[in-house]
């Protein structure tokens, strides 16, 4: 027989032979001539194909025969049919670890609160040097000890060591405390409470897992529920009994891994077991994070950045995984419990048909929209950046979501109704029902938030709530402040009374002292600085926390006051004189709630939480007001800078940082009592004052030209406009020869009323009405004596203590306000001013224990105001009246009321009220404004009446 027929044979045999062994060849075991994983078949040792792709056999094959559906079998070409290397024996792959696929709702677990009880390292000392020592508790009866000490050869340069500590009860009944582990697993740290919080986390709770417990209690100090094991809990066995309860509650883990192989190797051991739970499981690397050094974790992290950015950067981590493991990407084929398929011929996942429902979708967004909040007052969505929050449009969120969703799910294309309706499910899930109270003690800067009870500089936090920031850095080694200065005494003319009182406002201004109900209106001619003084408020406070409008479009356009509810600063530019509505201004200065009005959005409520500033060349206000009298605090500016330096407001920003260090260093309880009582020792204020009160008041004027204060004399009011003898007439007259505006008769006497300012009374008195405390006179000046007089009323006492500023508001209006409503100063609720001595910009603060002990009596004679210094009335003879001795109101002392002599029983001093016993025996409560000295005469008529004098030790009160 021939080598050919021989060769002819043997294909044959092994064509016969392996016939029905042929296998259909797949992506494991492809096709050895066409390299292909089906339509062809191999034999089960591969010396023969049949393949349906090719006609004629490669080199070293041979073409043996035709199958029955006319495709050739090819065989190696070798005589002795000797095996290539295709025969090897068929290695299967081994299968990789199933991974579980991702919910798209994967939410990081937060605190409702930060803890309280994270653990405090205690300090001791032995053969190692000084040893810091925590406790870590798992339960009551078991914990971790972890020492560490100083140690350059590590790479840390510290050296530490754990102790399991555990509670034994002994053959006696005795605990005994073991420093071993046991044979017990310990489960998860912080597991309970871990628990808790995820049971309260809408979507699938995600549960960061770390390395230590140190690292656990890092992230509860952020407010990240956190868990981690023990050292020997680092066992299949020992993950699988820590991680099951977790799996029970539905929840998954974020494992955060240490940077290091070690740390590699325990996010392995995680994920394995969690996929043995079925439960989802995301691992995190460290160094995605930010860049750390060998062996780092999250302590190494948070050195580098800060609450928000590692949240946020932990957030984009879980959304990357989510994206690539999303749930809705995976179809098991036959709705099992398996993920995946066995068979190599089929992929383990389909493309998404779909995107996921509404509130799947809004429930996968809320972890991205951390600096996003929906606010339950105002029915506004609100924005986090740049360290405050600020309204945001509709447009703005519709925009922030669609961006959110075209990034987790790029290949999609959607209508606008669809992320319309994810906003509105975001609506519910980023509900926040009350806004955080922004603290008094904490200043928004650029930089950072200044403690101003520390003096530290803080880093910004949404938790702060702030809605407003002074958007410059703040410098606290800045000194020089001296240009501010020299402007100030260049304005008032070297006043420091007023430079003062500015410098309280202005601090007050950047403190945000809303609740001290004061504006400043700075009155002048152009050229004389009142718009440097504007300029320099909102330099302090910053652009972005003020606001500049008329006075008219603040009460006149109803959509002003979007602009304006959450400024620190409202500055009124060239206020013109105003005579109309003047509701919305009030409600800002007096703290009381205005409506915040948007086009075609919903009107909210909102307190103002700052101050007012305006700029006039005259008085701003029409008419009286005395809500707003007591408000308004007036500076004057009347000397213009004699020549325009264009670098100027360069000059006072430059000087700004130093001006807030002087500023934030006047005492609080300085400020309020300053800016409540309009202290200035100089008169200037007063004058500034009744100057703007007769500019803008006719029966002012005419008060202050006709009458004197005189409280022994009354005149009737009367209604004759002719009657020159009578109040009334005498004031038409008046307004006829200046050609002023008159009042009418009903609004006469409660003007009168209200300029006495408590001194001036409207009786009946022999079957009229009169006014008493006044009489006629060519030299005028009632005014100013009344002005004068409840100036040098006030007696100040230095606190033993800090006057909280709340307080003296609630004391001002408490108890300085009488029965008609009008006000006046009681003595024993003024903090003291803490303003003795001089130095840069005005008069320096001291500490109430180094004061002296100031007190201000009234003055026995009654004097005008050194008017005659203001511009238009040079050359007017200063006006002395006659002396009044001051009446004391004490328990069992002696008035004169209406000729009589009584008795006081007692006093009210918020009313203006006394109890009397008149000398019939009768008890009786009169106005204090009824009852006068008791002159000599009637002195010896009381003794004869057998009424005992005033003694030294008898309670007193300056009504």
């Amino acid at each position: 027989m021939s080598a050919t027929q021989t060769n002819k044979a043997a294909h044959k045999n092994i064509v016969a032979n392996n016939s029905t062994e042929w296998k259909e060849v797949n992506k494991n075991n492809p096709c050895p001539l066409c390299s292909k994983p089906d339509w062809c078949s191999v034999s089960s040792d591969a010396s023969a194909v049949l393949c349906r792709r090719i006609d004629t056999a490669p080199q070293g094959w041979k073409n043996i025969k035709t199958s029955k559906d006319g495709y050739p079998v090819f065989a190696i070409d070798n005589g002795d049919i000797v095996k290539s290397s295709l025969t090897k024996k068929r290695v299967t792959a081994k299968p990789k670890d199933k991974v579980i696929p991702l919910p798209t709702d994967c939410s990081l677990v937060e605190l409702k609160a930060i803890p309280t009880d994270i653990p405090k390292a205690t300090k001791s000392k032995n053969q190692k040097g000084e040893v810091s020592i925590t406790r870590y508790i798992y339960s009551d009866d078991k914990s971790i000890i972890r020492e560490q000490w100083v140690d350059e050869t590590k790479p840390k340069g510290y050296a530490k060591k754990f102790k399991p500590c555990r509670k034994e009860i002994d053959g006696y009944g005795s605990p005994n405390f073991v420093y071993n582990k046991g044979v017990e697993f310990w489960g998860a740290y912080r597991i309970e409470e871990v628990l808790r919080e995820a049971s309260d986390t809408d979507g699938t709770p995600m549960i960061l897992f770390q390395e230590g417990e140190g690292c656990v209690e890092i992230a509860r100090s952020l407010g990240i529920a956190s868990t981690c094991v023990d050292g020997s809990g680092w066992t299949t066995e020992g993950l699988t009994f820590a991680i099951a309860p977790i799996a029970e509650v539905g929840a998954g883990i974020i494992y955060l891994a240490d940077n290091d192989a070690p740390g590699e190797k325990k996010a392995k051991q995680v994920e394995q077991v969690c996929n043995t739970l079925k439960i989802p499981c995301i691992v995190v690397k460290s160094s995605t994070i930010c860049t750390i050094p060998e062996g780092g974790d999250i302590k190494e992290i948070m050195q580098q950045l800060n609450k928000e950015d590692f949240i946020e950067r932990l957030q984009n981590e879980i959304h990357r995984a989510v994206e690539s493991r999303s749930v809705v990407a995976l179809d098991d084929g036959d709705g099992g419990d398996d993920w995946g398929d066995d068979d190599d011929n089929q992929e383990n996942s389909k493309p998404v048909k779909e995107l996921p429902k509404h509130n799947a979708m809004a429930s996968l967004l809320k972890p991205l929209m951390r600096n996003l909040k929906y606010r339950d007052d105002y029915h506004q969505w609100m924005r986090y950046k740049d360290g405050f929050w600020s309204v945001a449009s509709e447009e703005s969120i519709f925009q922030m979501v669609t961006d959110a969703i075209e990034e987790l799910f790029p290949s999609f294309g959607f209508s606008s109704s669809y992320p319309s309706g994810v906003a509105k499910m975001l609506v519910s899930r980023l509900l926040c029902s009350e806004w955080p109270e922004q603290p008094r003690n904490l200043l928004p800067f650029k930089n950072g938030v200044l403690d101003l009870n520390t003096k530290k500089l803080l880093r910004h936090s949404p938790d702060y709530g702030f809605e407003s920031i002074i958007d410059r850095e703040h410098d606290p080694n800045a000194t020089d402040w001296s240009v501010i200065s020299d402007w100030m005494d260049f304005v008032f003319e070297g006043n420091k009374h007023q430079k003062h009182l500015l410098l309280c406002w202005y601090a007050a201004v950047l403190r945000g002292m809303s609740h001290l109900h004061r504006f400043a209106s700075f009155i002048g001619e152009g050229g004389t600085g009142k718009s440097t003084a504007m300029t320099l408020g909102t330099n302090l406070i910053g652009k972005q926390a003020s606001h500049s409008l008329t006075l008219e479009a603040l009460n006149s356009n109803s959509f002003q006051t979007a602009n304006i509810y959450n400024k620190r600063l409202v500055c009124l530019n060239d206020a013109d004189r105003y005579g109309g509505n003047m509701g919305i201004f009030k409600n800002i200065t007096g703290g009381d709630e205005f409506s915040v009005e948007r086009k075609f959005q919903q009107a909210f409520n909102a307190v103002f939480p700052g101050l007012v500033m305006a700029t006039a060349n005259n008085c701003i206000f029409v008419g009286t007001d005395s809500g707003l009298d007591r408000r308004q605090i007036i500076f004057r500016f009347d000397r213009r800078v004699p020549e325009i330096d264009t670098q100027f407001s360069q000059k006072l920003a430059a000087g700004m940082s130093a001006f807030t260090n002087y500023l934030l260093n006047i005492p609080e309880d300085e400020i309020v009592y300053s800016l409540l009582y309009k202290v200035d020792e100089s008169g200037q204020h007063a004058e500034n004052e009744l100057e703007a009160l007769i500019r803008r008041s006719s029966v002012a004027e005419w008060m202050n030209s006709n009458l004197v204060y005189d409280p022994d004399s009354e005149i009737q009011i009367g209604s004759d406009n002719s009657n020159e003898y009578q109040l009334y007439g005498n004031y038409s007259q008046f307004c006829r020869k200046s050609g002023s505006n008159a009042a009418s008769s009903k609004e006469f006497s409660p003007q009168i009323i209200t300029q006495g300012k408590g001194l001036l009374q409207k009786v009946k008195s022999n079957g009229r009405y009169v006014i008493r405390g006044v009489r006629f006179s060519d030299n005028g000046g009632a005014l100013e004596s009344i002005l004068n007089l409840k100036n040098n009323k006030i007696t100040v006492h230095p606190p033993q203590t800090p006057y909280p500023p709340q307080k003296a508001q609630d004391d001002y209006t408490a108890s300085n306000t009488d029965r008609d409503g009008n006000h006046f100063h009681s003595p024993s609720t003024l903090p003291n001013l803490q303003t003795t001595g001089e130095g840069q910009g005005g008069l320096n603060t001291h500490p109430p224990s180094t004061l002296p002990n100031l007190q201000t009596v009234a003055k026995q004679e009654i004097q005008p105001l050194n008017y005659a210094s203001r511009e238009g009335r040079e050359g007017q003879t200063e006006i002395t009246h006659k002396t009044e001795q001051k009446l004391r109101i004490v328990i069992d002392g002696q008035a004169d009321y209406l000729g009589d002599v009584v008795t006081i029983i007692g006093f009210d001093g918020k009313k203006g009220t006394v109890d009397v016993q008149l000398s019939t025996g009768r008890k009786k409560t009169v106005k204090r404004a009824e009852l006068k000295v008791v002159n000599s005469t009637t002195s010896q008529q009381s003794m004869t009446n057998n009424q005992q004098p005033v003694t030294n030790n008898q309670q007193q009160l300056n009504l």
